[in-house]
């Protein structure tokens, strides 16, 4: 109940507007600093992370939208994510970057829920873009087809939501974005970290090959498309790390109230702005994406 109260006081904060149309993006780092360095430092870091329990060991991120007055709250999260197993015994290496988890959609109290431990997360940040009637509706398409298609189950870093392919529950609010019409070419840049991923270091599901947890250890990242297989997803500390830069060029950041010390974000006015046209899905080059490859 707690939680609920402080996601609704939220939400309530940031809507004194007239706007009654508005989208709400909750987005936090991991809670224990991930070194990209190279590989053995990044596992090594995801490793210590789940020891001390860390849920979301790459971070969270949730969404609300307010049309017309009416509340509605979207999520995603991993039925099950091991680190140990596939990495430390069956050899899986840097291809476990590359696995797809059982995945499942949040809707309604189960979002609510946790968007408002994501909020609670430390160094948490929002954005609130006030949308008009065209945008709702076309958001709200989205997250129910995204819902009937079932495209949840699938959760992992490479999966393409808007391809059908899966998502995590940073993905999923991204191409929420995207299907608005108002995620810009910055970022895209700023928010998508591109790893290259060392075939001799890949194992399942991109090779057969048995990787030992001291070749990750002592290992390195690609250098091009031809020694690596190429990973792109979205960061949450990425736009976490944005916003702030965003917020550094304003005097005054908006804040959410969560009863205790609030969390900084930024709100953009898209209201104005026409509602695309058309179908969002679009259709995979590569219809074996984020399956074993040969």
């Amino acid at each position: 109940m707690k939680t609920n109260v402080i996601v609704l006081s939220a939400l309530i904060s940031i809507s004194t507007q007239a706007n009654t149309n508005l989208l709400n993006i909750y987005v936090a780092p991991p809670e224990r600093t991930l070194d990209w360095s190279s590989p053995g430092a990044l596992y090594g870091s995801v490793l210590l992370s789940r020891l001390w329990a860390t849920k979301r060991p790459f971070g969270a991120a949730g969404a609300d939208l307010e049309c017309d007055k009416i509340v509605r709250s979207l999520s995603l999260e991993a039925e099950s994510f091991s680190v140990w197993g596939p990495v430390v015994f069956q050899g899986n290496g840097l291809g476990h970057l590359y696995s797809t988890h059982p995945g499942r959609v949040l809707s309604d109290g189960d979002a609510v829920k946790k968007n408002g431990e994501v909020i609670r997360t430390p160094h948490a940040r929002f954005m609130t873009f006030m949308l008009n009637s065209d945008q709702c509706v076309r958001i709200q398409k989205y997250w129910e087809e995204f819902k009937t298609h079932s495209i949840g189950k699938n959760f992992g870093l490479p999966h393409r939501p808007l391809m059908g392919e899966g998502a995590t529950d940073t993905s999923l609010i991204v191409s929420t974005l995207d299907v608005a019409g108002i995620l810009s070419p910055e970022q895209k840049e700023k928010w998508n970290r591109l790893i290259y991923l060392s075939k001799h270091l890949s194992g399942e599901p991109l090779t057969d090959k048995y990787v030992s947890i001291f070749e990750l250890r002592n290992g390195s990242w690609g250098k091009n498309s031809e020694d690596s297989f190429i990973l792109h997803f979205w960061d949450p500390k990425l736009i976490a790390d944005w916003i702030d830069q965003q917020i550094a060029t304003k005097k005054q950041p908006k804040r959410l109230s969560d009863g205790t010390k609030g969390i900084a974000g930024i709100e953009f006015d898209f209201s104005r702005l026409p509602a695309p046209l058309g179908t969002f899905w679009e259709q995979a080059n590569d219809p074996m994406y984020g399956k074993k490859k040969n």
